[in-house]
């Protein structure tokens, strides 16, 4: 019951390919489902030269991003 939902290597290749250059690295992905939905955590590693503000928006658009190509 607690293995992968969606192959971490995947959803990391995804965002580097979509995100990159600001995304530098993304790790720590934990996917599982409860039968109806899929639940999906991780770590997003950001240029450091950006502002809060622009990770946090970067943040958004990742998650609107995989909720659209995973739907």
């Amino acid at each position: 019951m607690d293995a992968q939902a969606i192959d971490p290597e995947i959803i990391k290749h995804r965002i580097l390919q979509k995100f990159a250059p600001t995304v530098k690295d993304c790790h720590d992905i934990k996917t599982r489902t409860d039968g109806f939905g899929c639940y999906l955590e991780l770590h997003v590693l950001v240029d450091p030269s950006i502002t809060v503000r622009e990770a946090h928006d970067v943040a958004e658009e990742i998650e609107n991003y995989l909720k659209e190509f995973f739907r």
